[in-house]
């Protein structure tokens, strides 16, 4: 059975219109390097986790349309 260790801190989800991005993408990458996760892939797994819903749905939003448009 894989061990599950604790995680140090938290970020909070990112909220449109009231958070700055710039800061908020320092904070979690703090958290990253806290954590030691150093795996892209893991990093993209934590940011799509942490960054709430509105923002994964505008994400995905503006993924689409880029994909699209290939």
């Amino acid at each position: 059975m894989a061990e599950r260790s604790m995680m140090i801190g938290h970020v909070d989800a990112f909220q449109i219109g009231a958070d700055d991005w710039e800061q908020y993408t320092e904070r979690l990458e703090q958290y990253l390097v806290a954590n030691g996760i150093n795996d892209a892939g893991k990093k993209l797994a934590v940011f799509v986790t942490v960054i709430g819903s509105k923002a994964y749905s505008l994400l995905s939003d503006l993924l689409s349309v880029s994909s699209s448009e290939v």
